[in-house]
C-alpha cells in the first residue's frame, strides 16, 4: 500500500514539473466585456493591459454571455446575413458571434450591433494579433453583465431591426434622392434658358 502511495505521489509531481506554465496560471490572454458598462478589459499573462469601450447587441439584438475559447479568426470577414457589412480582425467565439472591428466608432460605449462585440478597429487589430501571438486555446473570451437600454437606445435598435428587415429601403431612398436632385437640376436650368430669352427678346 505504502508503494502505491508512493508511485501515485511521485505521478503527481512529474504531472506538475512538465506542465506547461500557463496551463497552471490560465489563460495567456483574457478579454472580459462588461455589457453593462460597455467596456472590455484585456489581460496578458495575468496583467491588465487595455481597457476599450465596445458595443454589444442593440435593442432586441442578443450578445451571449459566458466565457469562450476563440474558435477562428479572419483579418478581413464579410456578414452573409447582413448585407456583406464588413468585420476587420474578427475573431469568433461562438457560433456567428464575433470579436471585430467596426466604422460605427461613435456608438461605441453603446449598444449597436446585431450581437457580436465590435470595437474601435485600431484596438481589434491589437487584440487580434495578442490572439494570433498566444493562440486560439491560450485565450479566453469572457461576457457579462446586462445593459439597460433607455429610451434612445430602444428607439436606435427598432431603427437597426426595420433597416434589417428592409435591407433594399435604404437603395431606393438613395435612388430617390439622386432623381430629385436631377429633377431640380433639369428646371433650374430651365428657369435659367426662360429668363436668358425673356431678357434677350422680351419688351422693353
Amino acid at each position: 500500500m505504502r508503494k502505491y502511495w508512493i508511485s501515485a505521489f511521485l505521478m503527481f509531481a512529474l504531472g506538475v514539473v512538465f506542465t506547461p506554465l500557463h496551463a497552471i496560471a490560465g489563460p495567456a490572454v483574457v478579454a472580459k466585456i462588461d455589457k453593462r458598462s460597455q467596456t472590455m478589459r484585456v489581460s496578458v499573462n495575468g496583467r491588465h493591459r487595455y481597457t476599450w469601450k465596445v458595443s454589444t447587441g442593440a435593442y432586441s439584438y442578443h450578445t451571449p454571455s459566458g466565457s469562450y475559447r476563440p474558435k477562428r479568426m479572419h483579418t478581413m470577414w464579410r456578414s452573409r446575413k447582413y448585407q456583406n457589412a464588413p468585420m476587420p480582425h474578427a475573431i469568433f467565439f461562438k457560433g456567428g458571434y464575433a470579436v471585430h472591428g467596426t466604422g460605427s466608432i461613435s456608438r461605441l460605449g453603446r449598444p449597436a450591433s446585431h450581437g457580436c462585440v465590435r470595437l474601435h478597429p485600431s484596438n481589434a487589430k491589437t487584440l487580434f494579433n495578442l490572439v494570433r501571438k498566444h493562440g486560439m486555446s491560450n485565450s479566453r473570451i469572457a461576457l457579462s453583465g446586462s445593459y439597460p437600454y433607455s429610451k434612445s437606445d430602444i428607439k436606435y435598435g427598432k431603427a437597426v431591426r426595420w433597416a434589417d428587415a428592409h435591407p433594399n429601403a435604404r437603395k431606393k431612398k438613395r435612388r430617390a434622392t439622386k432623381k430629385k436632385k436631377r429633377n431640380q437640376r433639369v428646371r433650374t436650368a430651365s428657369r435659367k434658358r426662360n429668363n436668358f430669352f425673356d431678357d434677350l427678346f422680351g419688351s422693353r
